[in-house]
């Protein structure tokens, strides 16, 4: 599939200490992207310089600063659209990514379904010394409502796929999770069977998260069903729910055509409201949406939503800050 052309999107703010690194690996890939396009937003560092001086030794560098901040889920949107390749390969300023990794995602598109390919990643220290593995489950389009496909910097993606979009200026979401939502509900997604990318986790990390599962106490059926419900009948509203759940809904909106993301979409709407009478609702669309698998976690499945809102209400694990 040496035809394809695939534009690596680079979006850069003040990552000037680890920036060479990431451009070498992306310079010494085996196979070699159509081009690098990289969107700098409003860098105060030594950023921008970096980035002209391997532009005018790499032809296939193209750049762009913006005008004015932008913010980090804009700054990547934005520069989606300035990309010229069929398939968009997704990266982060301060990783390295081995030297087969688009080779490897490249020949994963031989289906012609697949519009998405992702992969584990190493967690490395400042020094790119491993301390771990960051593995990303398998996922299911319904599935999404809860959480991104993958993390950005493993993902490839057809360009395409954003076409469907035709009412982006009015979301306002997770660029990559974004981008997962919208591949899985036109397209299949296939993911590569090895790590291929190191990712660098360090303080000035942009977007960090640490990777330490989130503790918060089990409840028996009755006590969940008593606690969240107690919530909703008081009006209590969780912070950023309305905001990330109407955003998956626009996003839906474009693909309410298809059976399946129609299907999606209405649990979503009902979700979104914090009632109890909604909930309600909610909890049995996502019943019927599960009737693939065996009685007992069928039933159980019922409950997932409430599981998922006291999760969230708890931790705020999956919403924005």
């Amino acid at each position: 599939m040496s035809s394809v052309k695939v534009s690596v999107v680079l979006c850069t703010y003040n990552g000037g200490l680890y920036l060479r690194e990431q451009l070498d690996s992306l310079l010494n890939q085996s196979f070699m992207p159509y081009e690098i396009l990289i969107q700098d937003d409003q860098s105060t560092d030594d950023t921008w310089q970096i980035i002209e001086e391997y532009k005018i030794l790499n032809a296939c560098i193209k750049s762009h600063q913006n005008s004015q901040r932008l913010g980090l889920n804009q700054n990547f949107i934005t520069a989606f659209f300035k990309a010229s390749g069929d398939y968009i390969a997704i990266s982060d300023q301060d990783d390295v990514w081995q030297q087969d990794k688009l080779d490897l995602y490249v020949k994963a598109l031989h289906d012609k379904d697949c519009c998405f390919v992702y992969s584990d990643s190493f967690i490395t220290d400042s020094k790119l010394t491993v301390t771990g593995r960051f593995a990303v489950p398998d996922h299911t389009l319904i599935d999404l409502v809860w959480m991104g496909l993958a993390p950005g910097h493993s993902v490839l993606f057809k360009k395409d796929v954003l076409l469907g979009l035709k009412n982006l200026h009015q979301i306002d979401f997770i660029y990559d999770w974004l981008v997962g939502l919208t591949a899985l509900s036109v397209g299949q997604a296939k993911k590569i069977d090895q790590p291929a990318t190191y990712w660098r986790r360090h303080d000035t990390t942009v977007g960090r998260q640490d990777f330490k599962p989130v503790e918060y106490e089990y409840l028996k059926p009755y006590q969940l069903l008593f606690r969240v419900f107690k919530s909703l009948l008081m009006g209590k509203k969780l912070k950023n729910f309305s905001w990330q759940y109407e955003n998956i809904s626009l996003i839906l909106n474009n693909f309410d055509n298809l059976t399946r993301v129609k299907a999606i979409n209405k649990f979503v709407t009902y979700y979104k409201q914090e009632k109890p009478w909604t909930m309600v609702i909610a909890c049995f669309i996502y019943l019927r949406l599960h009737q693939h698998l065996k009685i007992k976690d069928w039933i159980k499945s019922v409950y997932v939503p409430l599981h998922k809102y006291y999760f969230y209400k708890y931790t705020g694990a999956g919403l924005r800050g």
